[in-house]
């Protein structure tokens, strides 16, 4: 019994070191890898993960920024495939694990976008403003998940800074949709809200 649990333990290893490509969807191609520890693993690889949010980034892809900032990076998924698919963009990761920033090095190396990626740790409503100031007027494309915290960050002075700025939100309202429904009627004096 003992000799089954060590190569269990060694297959699971070797399985969390392999990368495995992502079959289909908008970005095919993009090497991941797999772990427990990761959101939706087998939906990555099928390429079927997050669909809904597809179609927003085809459209930043088409505009091609010069910068994606992705706030709330976790293991770093949309790091290396948005990079892949915009040659040339540079990146801003925002991940206040450690843990995770290192899968994202690690992921950002094996799809050969890690020259192009800048690792930041937990982004707070300076930094934001920071971020939004220095890179100017450059086309910017901003994905942000973080569990609640874009209410922290999207307050009306920042999102006046970012007229330039394409947003793709997740909004998490545990408390029903009144603070995203003020979030977007913030944004619709600057940007088209979908």
């Amino acid at each position: 019994a003992g000799s089954l649990v060590s190569r269990r333990i060694a297959m699971k290893t070797w399985l969390n070191t392999i990368p495995w490509r992502v079959a289909a969807g908008v970005f095919r191609g993009t090497l991941c890898e797999v772990s427990r520890s990761g959101d939706g693993v087998v939906a990555k690889l099928a390429g079927t993960y997050e669909m809904e949010t597809y179609r927003a980034f085809e459209k930043a892809m088409r505009n091609r920024p010069a910068l994606f900032v992705d706030i709330g990076a976790a293991e770093g998924f949309y790091v290396s495939a948005f990079a892949r698919a915009v040659p040339g963009v540079r990146v801003i990761a925002y991940e206040a694990k450690e843990e995770w920033r290192q899968r994202i090095k690690r992921s950002a190396e094996r799809n050969g976008v890690a020259s192009r990626c800048d690792l930041r740790g937990f982004c707070d409503p300076a930094e934001f403003r920071r971020l939004l100031g220095e890179a100017g007027k450059e086309p910017m494309f901003i994905l942000m998940d973080i569990e609640g915290g874009e209410f922290d960050l999207l307050d009306p002075q920042a999102i006046a800074l970012a007229p330039h700025v394409s947003f793709l939100v997740e909004l998490h309202e545990p408390d029903g949709r009144s603070r995203g429904d003020a979030l977007a009627e913030t944004f619709r004096a600057t940007h088209d809200v979908e």
